[in-house]
């Protein structure tokens, strides 16, 4: 998350988080934003979607953290 935030940022991007069960996630990265489970962002490291909360990725044999916007309502 760290990671992800320095990058919004230095970028100007605005960001919303939130927790949920004690993990951190994003829940909008600009006009974009999760919305009742039929879309929303996930994110990649590597090329692989981790199975840990992007709070607990730890980064520093890292290359590639990718935001992906999803939308399911269709």
């Amino acid at each position: 998350m760290d990671v992800t935030k320095n990058y919004f940022k230095s970028h100007h991007i605005t960001y919303h988080t939130d927790s949920e069960e004690g993990a951190t996630y994003v829940n909008s990265i600009g006009e974009l934003n999760d919305a009742k489970g039929n879309r929303g962002w996930i994110y990649t490291v590597d090329g692989q979607q981790p199975t840990q909360s992007a709070d607990e990725i730890a980064t520093h044999d890292k290359s590639v953290i990718q935001w992906v916007y999803t939308d399911y309502s269709n």
